[in-house]
């Protein structure tokens, strides 16, 4: 009975944390940096410390098709807006899981704040 509740314990733990994985919106931040990789995806480059879930330091923000609810068109619409962003060196609002940290992104939002 004891090793039951042990494991019962262990599974309503690990449901109950990823269970908290939400998309939250980082706003008014830079775009650092695009990277592109070879299976189609890339990684976004914010700030240092944007959230200390993702990678390297809370800087590394991934875009890849079939995560977060983005699709192929969608990734390329993301990397077109990213890459304005990056270009113009325009703030921009990102949504994002942070429940890994990959951090995938599913939304950039640009605004002419002028």
């Amino acid at each position: 009975m004891k090793i039951f509740n042990a494991l019962l314990a262990t599974c309503v733990l690990a449901c109950s944390s990823t269970a908290m994985a939400e998309n939250v919106w980082k706003t008014q931040t830079n775009i650092e940096g695009v990277q592109a990789l070879h299976d189609g995806s890339y990684i976004l480059y914010l700030p240092l410390g944007t959230d200390s879930t993702c990678n390297e330091g809370g800087k590394l923000f991934r875009v890849a098709e079939n995560q977060n609810q983005v699709t192929q068109e969608g990734a390329r619409n993301l990397l077109t807006v990213a890459l304005v962003a990056y270009t113009s060196k325009k703030k921009v609002s990102v949504l994002y899981d942070n429940g890994s940290a990959s951090c995938y992104v599913q939304q950039i939002h640009l605004r002419n704040d002028s």
